[in-house]
């Protein structure tokens, strides 16, 4: 009796599926500070890499209503962020709103700058300030 079963031979990968030209510029422009805000959630790399790449497909499948929004940006980030709050608790930090606590994550724990996290989350970075200089780490 085998206790596995045999695979058939391997298919020819189908064809690549190419994306639109401003989704792959916006998913290199953010996808390192993405990883770096999911490794802040998840410790294991491997697992990390497979959460950021169901979340880029996930804003794939969003990307024509993402586009169609004042801020894509702001959008994305909302899309990526609710994405991974589904399958990893949240940090233990003394926050009081979704937006502080981003910022608080990728400006404390991933070591971002204003600008890059201006940038990511879509908020302006006078807001990125106010964020960062009214908390007070109750």
């Amino acid at each position: 009796m085998r206790l596995t079963h045999s695979t058939p031979a391997a298919q020819p990968p189908g064809p690549a599926l190419e994306l639109p030209l401003a989704l792959e510029a916006f998913c290199t422009l953010h996808r390192p500070r993405y990883r770096a805000y999911i490794r802040a959630h998840i410790n294991h790399p491997a697992a990390a890499e497979a959460v950021l790449r169901e979340a880029l497909g996930h804003l794939v499948t969003h990307w024509s209503a993402i586009l169609g929004e004042p801020n894509p940006a702001a959008h994305a980030w909302h899309h990526l962020t609710d994405h991974i709050h589904t399958r990893t608790p949240r940090l233990p930090l003394p926050i009081r709103t979704r937006p502080e606590y981003d910022v608080l994550v990728l400006y404390q724990v991933t070591h971002g700058c204003l600008p890059a996290i201006a940038e990511t989350t879509g908020q302006d970075i006078s807001k990125i300030r106010y964020i960062l200089s009214s908390w007070t780490g109750r």
